[in-house]
């Protein structure tokens, strides 16, 4: 991104616009970390309705805001914008989930014709400036940055039946209905839209299409491998020849920078490391690019094979065993000469990651994914995109284009083989260690576990040193596995006997389990209302009090470890977090399983009240656990009569409360009569 584009204040465009247009006064702000809100004093803010959204690249969003502001300030609905270019970049990079990227602005309409009026208004005044297609919305004509959908306007979120919390609206019966906000545009059935039809909306049953579809008159898509915010994967067939192959997608304007560079330029500098490997027999084989509705698609070889984090995944059940330490050799002997091939033909990789290789049937590595990669004396587009564990620290901070980072994701890579883990430390705080000195603790951990082979840890070490300079090439590499491969037969004097193992793994499971101990009492946060301890909500947001991704999960693993340990710190913590879960949870709304549901819930709170003496939160444990449940279409212990039917087993055995009887035959009685019984066996629908 250039200086220019970066010194750009979008909150000072907007000053600047509430002064000039002298609009000031009838409007506030407020702002948080992502957005900047403007509403009007004589708001009168829907609940839900056809709303606007505005997209924008990091170079256009200056225009774009300018011209949307000269139209929005003349009006009186509350609207919403990126606060900054940098988070404009983030709504508009490949990882932001398809739902939401895109949204540069956001407008909340007091009513549909003013939804109407306006998004024809910034239609006019926006067009022609840059910026990608918003996939959960309509774009309002051809190639607009003005979109449209039918959404919440405030916050109103409720438990699906999957447990997790989600925003909802209302039908017109005033029914909760689920506010999805997926790649794909699917208003509800009965939201008629104040629009005009200048754009086909697409079909929202795919499966009634006469037949498969055919891109660039040329391939014919089987199935989609993935779908990104950058475009899918694709698995085809050239219909020309007849031979598999995968099918890459590059949407306009995603990932752009400044300069206008964005997705599509790394899917023409892959095709053409794959023109300048080809025949080489390292990576596939180029087929076709070609531009299709808008959007750019590189078409190529399919690899058959596994990627190698699959092969890995299905093969290290049997880590420690002589088959696995001579396979896992193998492969890294491989991944060695790999990059050794890659760097002769002039390739600098910088994205080297067990994702993008392939184990072909025959156990030889292909390369795939090789948008990142760079020719010698090809000029490398800018960018921070990296693997973390897998990319050399100074890759993530846009350093210049080097063998020596493809040395370390060597090494990465290598040891996610050998020892089955991403090689990816959290900060340490403070920081008082290097890197590589907390790795090589880490793979001495490894080392105890998993009996690996004399000398690879130096191997591993010397790979992936903090100083690039010092990193071992390939080559050195390749000369100490053959030394490791020719020890292997004669280690066994060399290492420690099967008792010594087990009692320095004892060690190091209770060090680390009073590490983890550690860790929840310093970040339990009880004057937060709303999580006792953080959460990543990756996966989606659950209640608070949960087993699953709530206090309740946290403070079982809390009471087990002070009812083994007697640790004196826990009894006033523990019954502070029971509380803070009890008052938080609903006994009139109590949903069923053992990980989503209430009475694992309860089944946390009664241990925790048990192990210290606190007979309110038993009490509070057997109100819930006898409280009725709302009705799930799951039968399974996470979300369903499973797992309720588990946790009122456990709180029999504790209490002898026949009533805890009672809902165990309850959901035993469920389980029988949902079974449905097949010739394979016994399974229960979903």
């Amino acid at each position: 991104m250039t200086s220019h584009a970066t010194e750009v204040d979008l909150e000072e465009l907007l000053r600047k616009a509430l002064d000039s247009s002298g609009a000031g006064p009838r409007w506030t702000t407020d702002a948080d970390e992502m957005w900047c809100r403007i509403t009007p004093l004589t708001a009168t803010q829907r609940d839900q309705g056809w709303k606007l959204h505005v997209s924008a690249t990091s170079a256009s969003a200056p225009a774009v805001l300018t011209r949307a502001l000269d139209v929005l300030l003349r009006e009186e609905s509350a609207f919403k914008f990126a606060r900054s270019l940098e988070k404009v970049g983030a709504l508009n990079s490949r990882a932001t989930p398809r739902g939401s990227s895109g949204k540069f602005i956001t407008v909340y309409p007091r009513s549909d014709a003013e939804a109407a009026r306006i998004a024809l208004e910034l239609h006019r005044a926006t067009e022609g400036l840059a910026g990608p297609r918003i996939l959960s919305d309509q774009p309002y004509a051809v190639n607009s940055l003005v979109h449209y959908r039918y959404g919440a306007f405030v916050g109103r979120r409720r438990l699906s039946d999957d447990g997790l919390l989600v925003w909802f609206i209302e039908d017109p019966d005033g029914n909760p209905v689920e506010d999805k906000r997926t790649g794909q545009y699917a208003p509800p059935s009965w939201a008629v839209s104040p629009f005009p039809a200048s754009v086909p909306v697409p079909t929202r049953d795919r499966g009634k299409r006469d037949g498969p579809v055919l891109l660039g008159g040329r391939f014919s898509v089987r199935e989609a491998i993935r779908h990104t915010n950058k475009g899918g994967v694709y698995r085809g067939t050239d219909v020309t020849t007849g031979a598999p192959v995968v099918i890459k997608e590059a949407r306009p304007h995603v990932e752009a920078d400044a300069s206008g560079h964005d997705v599509r330029d790394w899917l023409r500098a892959e095709a053409r490391t794959l023109r300048s490997l080809d025949g080489t027999g390292l990576a596939p084989e180029p087929v076709a690019m070609f531009e299709h509705a808008g959007h750019l698609f590189l078409a190529q070889e399919e690899v058959p094979g596994v990627p190698l984090r699959n092969w890995v995944a299905e093969h290290f059940r049997d880590a420690g065993s002589e088959r696995y330490r001579s396979d896992a050799l193998a492969q890294a002997a491989r991944l060695v000469d790999l990059v050794a091939a890659a760097h002769a033909h002039g390739c600098v990789l910088r994205d080297f990651t067990p994702g993008n290789i392939m184990v072909r049937p025959d156990g030889e590595l292909r390369l795939i994914d090789l948008e990142l990669a760079v020719l010698k004396g090809d000029t490398a587009l800018p960018t921070t995109v990296g693997t973390p564990g897998f990319s050399a620290p100074e890759r993530l901070h846009d350093a210049p284009v080097s063998l020596t980072a493809d040395y370390y994701s060597l090494g990465a890579t290598m040891c996610f083989v050998l020892a089955g883990k991403v090689p990816n430390l959290l900060p340490e705080e403070p920081a008082t260690r290097p890197s590589e000195q907390r790795l090589a603790e880490w793979l001495v951990a490894c080392e105890a576990t998993l009996d690996l082979p004399d000398g690879l840890r130096e191997t591993i070490l010397g790979l992936m040193r903090d100083e690039p300079t010092e990193r071992w090439d390939p080559a050195r590499a390749r000369t100490a596995l053959r030394r490791t491969e020719r020890e292997l037969p004669y280690r066994h004097h060399h290492h420690t006997t099967a008792a010594n193992r087990t009692a320095a793994n004892h060690d190091q499971t209770q060090t680390a389990v009073a590490g983890i101990v550690e860790h929840l009492v310093d970040s339990m946060t009880p004057d937060d209302d709303k999580r006792l301890w953080p959460v990543s909500t990756m996966a989606g947001e659950t209640d608070p009090c949960t087993v699953q991704q709530g206090a309740a999960g946290v403070l079982a693993v809390l009471t087990r470890y002070f009812e083994l340990t007697g640790d004196p710190r826990l009894p006033e913590l523990i019954s502070t977090a029971g509380h803070w879960t009890a008052a938080r949870t609903d006994l009139d709304s109590v949903r069923p399983g053992l990980h989503f549901g209430g009475r694992g819930t309860a089944w946390a709170l009664y241990d925790a009240g048990s192990a210290v003496g606190d007979r309110a939160l038993m009490d509070h444990a057997l109100a819930l656990a006898l409280a009725p449940q709302t009705p799930t279409p799951s039968h399974d212990i996470t979300h369903g009569a499973a797992g309720s039917g588990l946790a009122a087993a456990h709180l029999w055995h504790r209490t002898g409360d026949p009533r805890l009887a009672d809902l165990v035959v309850d959901a035993a009685d469920r389980l029988a009569a949902a079974a449905r019984r097949e010739p394979p066996g016994v399974s229960w629908p979903v």
